[in-house]
This record gives structure tokens, sequence and C-alpha cells, in this order.
């Protein structure tokens, strides 16, 4: 990425569409992992959001290879890597690069009442391992 200090926004159309089943084996709108976007972002640009935009339902894949010659017109990952689960050095350390996706898991009431702030509880730890990870964020600080 060229400018760091610059955000894109993005085409989650293009993701949901470009990644469901096939080689990457999401699920379109009934949800993905985040690895499996990262595999297909390294491969094929992302798009600007205004040259595929949201539409509410999931179709088929368009070709973009002639949008995508632009750099202003879509981002490219140059490359990405796992960092240790429940490891906060570890998470410090990969903020310096760039901004970290996460799962968590997001099905407690405490989450759902959730506003702002930092968000401290037991309920969101590996104690419960019944939960499954259910929801991506990205952190950009700590």
């Amino acid at each position: 990425m060229e400018n760091k200090n610059q955000a894109k926004a993005l085409s989650e159309q293009q993701i949901i569409e470009c990644t469901y089943s096939g080689a990457y084996d999401n699920f379109g709108c009934l949800g993905g992992r985040y690895q499996q976007t990262w595999r297909y972002a390294k491969g094929n640009a992302i798009l600007d959001k205004k040259y595929y935009p949201y539409t509410e339902k999931q179709g088929l894949c368009k070709d973009t290879r002639n949008i995508q010659k632009s750099k202003e017109n879509s981002f490219r990952l140059e490359n990405f890597k796992k960092i240790e689960s429940n490891n906060s050095v570890a998470l410090r350390t990969a903020l310096q690069d760039g901004p970290v996706a996460a799962t968590i898991r997001a099905g407690s009431r405490v989450f759902r009442d959730y506003a702002n702030g930092i968000l401290e509880s037991k309920s969101c730890t590996s104690a419960f391992p019944d939960h499954e990870y259910d929801h991506g964020v990205l952190v950009i600080g700590y």
C-alpha cells in the first residue's frame, strides 16, 4: 500500500460475490472467513466501492480486470501474516505495521449492549470454549 494513512472505501460486494465457494469457499451473504478474503485480495485487486457498489444481495462475480489496472480505483494486498492468538505483545507489534483483522465472540449479551469505550468482560474470553468466534473486526490501535 503506497500511502498507509489514506483510507479507501473498498467493495464489500466484490468480496461477497468473488470469494463465494470455488477456490475461496466463503459463504457470500451468509458470512465468510477473513483468511479466505486475504487470499483473494493477494491475487486480485479489491475495487473502490464506487466501481463495485454494494447491492444488498448476492450475485455473480463481475469481471473487474479492466478497472483494476488503475491504482486509484483499487487496492492490492501485498502481504499478510498470522499472529499468535491471545498475545497482546504480538498484537501491539503487528499494529505498528498497520491494522489487524481479528475474530471475537460477539454473541454474549454484554457485547450486544456495548456502546463505546473499552469492553472488559469474562464472557468475551476463551474461558467459554463452547462459544465459537462469530464476528470479524479490524483492530486499528491498542
